[in-house]
């Protein structure tokens, strides 16, 4: 984790003294005689310096010194603490959207893929072996047969022969 957070550090780092691209404050602006009053408000600079220093303290009190119980702390924060640990359910969330996007389109998807695809393919296989276990029995090898094939065959030309002419 170290070489990313230094990848992150130094673009940090060079954005505070020549700006960022988005803002075009910065150490650069400041030496150049671009100087803008900035609105510093104290009172949210030692709020949030205050809440942060609690928070160290509370857990080296739990985790260093031991002296006070991680159970403790949660039952006397209540549902924020539920909410931070189980941070913001987003696992949840997003287990959530896989469970029924990705995976329920991925029923529907092999659902379609054994019914139209395979059912398509198995269906054609179907047929052809249907129609070639009927052409088999037309092949039977035995010359009396094709015999009687060809002797109904001339009966069928006759007779169509002779409906034309009669119905002319």
């Amino acid at each position: 984790m170290a070489a990313p957070l230094i990848l992150l550090a130094v673009p940090s780092v060079l954005s505070g003294f020549w700006g960022s691209p988005l803002t075009g404050n910065g150490f650069a602006a400041f030496l150049e005689g671009h100087t803008e009053a900035a609105h510093v408000d104290v009172a949210v600079m030692a709020a949030s310096a205050l809440v942060a220093l609690a928070g160290i303290g509370l857990a080296w009190l739990m985790y260093g010194a031991k002296t006070l119980a991680p159970e403790r702390v949660s039952a006397w924060f209540g549902p924020a603490y539920q909410v931070l640990y189980h941070r913001y359910w987003v696992d949840e969330l997003y287990g959530g959207i896989v469970r029924v996007v990705v995976l329920g389109g991925a029923r529907l998807l092999r659902l379609f893929d054994e019914r139209v695809v395979d059912g398509a393919v198995n269906g054609v296989a179907a047929l052809t072996r249907s129609v070639g276990s009927a052409l088999r029995q037309l092949q039977t090898g035995r010359l009396q047969s094709y015999g009687w094939a060809m002797y109904a065959g001339a009966v069928v030309i006759a007779a169509v022969v002779l409906a034309t002419e009669f119905m002319r």
